[in-house]
């Protein structure tokens, strides 16, 4: 990729001729600097479709330690809204892209429309747990146990329970 910016006109031979590029704007497009084609450019889908790529490409974007920084890239299809778009389609209104698997790139296999709950349950740093041969993340066996979410994290963090006893233990109400 640093030779792409080292020098701004390349020369290729494609079916016996030859075609000068020029590498700035071929490069703006790819990472979505440059609206020619699609006419989206104003619509949230495209919002979505630059910061997916900054955060994977873009050192000085806020999130990058968290995705380029880790080695998260972006499908060479995606590198063009259209390919993205195409995959993808419109946003759903009320839902964000999600990776299935925080530890693999974006690609179409990979990316789906989530809520914003669903999402916040795929995150690396959610505490996950199994009982009964049911893994859920702890906001999940707090909706799911009726115990406050809070509760559970201070039995996991403060009392040397297992995990049964974490679970199903009832909470006591004071002052009654």
């Amino acid at each position: 990729m640093s030779s792409v910016w080292q020098t701004n006109l390349l020369t290729m031979k494609s079916k016996d001729k030859m075609i000068k590029v020029d590498l700035r704007i071929e490069n703006a497009k790819r990472i979505g600097k440059l609206n020619i084609t699609h006419n989206k450019s104003k619509e949230p889908i495209y919002h979505v479709w630059r910061s997916m790529l900054s955060r994977c490409y873009y050192k000085k974007d806020k999130y990058y330690i968290s995705y380029g920084a880790r080695g998260i890239t972006v499908c060479d299809v995606w590198h063009t809204f259209e390919g993205f778009y195409k995959d993808m389609g419109n946003r759903p209104k009320g839902m964000t892209l999600d990776r299935i698997d925080n530890n693999k790139g974006y690609y179409k296999e990979n990316c789906k429309w989530s809520t914003l709950t669903e999402q916040a349950n795929n995150r690396r740093s959610n505490r996950v747990i199994t009982y009964k041969n049911k893994t859920l993340t702890l906001i999940q066996w707090s909706k799911e146990m009726g115990i406050s979410y809070d509760v559970l994290k201070k039995r996991i963090s403060y009392k040397n329970w297992n995990i049964d006893k974490i679970l199903t233990m009832p909470v006591r109400i004071y002052g009654k």
